[in-house]
C-alpha cells in the first residue's frame, strides 16, 4: 500500500514510517523542505508538502491509499506568534484530499 506521512521526520513519524515499512508498505513522507532534513530510512521518500495548504495536501496525497498525519501541535510561548488552522482550512484540506482519493479509488475500480 502506498502511505502519504506527515511529519514522517518526526519522533511519532518515525516510528509510524519503522512500522510500515515492516508490513512491506510503500512510505512517502511529506516535509516542508526535502533538502534540509534527512530521511528517517533509505526507502522512505520524502517529498516537499505543505500541511496547511489544501492543494499540497491534495497534490502529494495524490494516488495514496492512506494519508497518515504524525505532525506534532506547536509549542506555544509568549513571545511565539503561531498560526492555527481554523476549521475551515482543516475541511478544505479533507475535502481535497477525499476529492484525489475518490478520484484515485474510482480510477482502480475501488469503492468509496
Amino acid at each position: 500500500m502506498k502511505l502519504v506521512l506527515f511529519g514522517a521526520t518526526g519522533n511519532v513519524g518515525q516510528r509510524v514510517a519503522a512500522e510500515a515499512l515492516r508490513r512491506g508498505h510503500e512510505v512517502i513522507g511529506v516535509v516542508r523542505d526535502a533538502a534540509v532534513v534527512e530521511s528517517p530510512d533509505p526507502r522512505v521518500r520524502l517529498v516537499k508538502g505543505d500541511a496547511t495548504n489544501a492543494e499540497s495536501v491534495a497534490d502529494v496525497a495524490r494516488g495514496a491509499e492512506a494519508v497518515v498525519s504524525a505532525i506534532s501541535p506547536p509549542i506555544l510561548t509568549e513571545n511565539l506568534e503561531v498560526s492555527l488552522h481554523t476549521p475551515e482550512e482543516t475541511l478544505a484540506s479533507i475535502e481535497a484530499i477525499g476529492s484525489a482519493t475518490e478520484r484515485t479509488s474510482r480510477r482502480n475500480g475501488w469503492r468509496t
